[in-house]
């Protein structure tokens, strides 16, 4: 494999875990927003105070209303950083496939791919810098 075939590889392996790294991260916020918006209905249900004050059932629809909106955004996002996961696995897939006809990675993950290919890129400089 040549180097940049290799620099090509890492690119991809650093794509598509940033890629996953985005959608775990979109996944807590989605997690965080719904915890938010349920706690905010149980506060409205259950807060007599609340129900009995004629202007702060307003406002308290006023802030629900914008912790469903975060929720909602934070699942659209999830559906976005999915896609792009996807999108990057498949990409990085189409790249190394033809260095690994009918292997796949192995059956390693695609952090002992990016160590292997490092290794590689170690020993080629490695040699490099002893035969001149």
């Amino acid at each position: 494999m040549d180097m940049p075939t290799r620099r090509r590889l890492l690119e991809g392996i650093r794509r598509a875990h940033q890629a996953d790294a985005a959608y775990t991260a979109a996944g807590r916020a989605r997690t965080r927003a719904a915890k938010a918006t349920a706690a905010d209905r149980a506060r409205i249900a259950h807060d007599q105070q609340l129900q009995a004050d004629a202007n702060e059932p307003t406002a308290a629809q006023a802030v629900h209303a914008g912790l469903v909106r975060r929720e909602q955004d934070a699942r659209a996002k999830v559906r976005r950083t999915f896609t792009a996961a996807r999108a990057a696995n498949r990409a990085l897939a189409a790249l190394y496939t033809p260095h690994a006809p009918g292997r796949g990675t192995g059956g390693g993950r695609r952090s002992d791919v990016a160590t292997a290919l490092l290794g590689e890129l170690g020993r080629f400089f490695r040699i490099t810098s002893l035969t001149r």
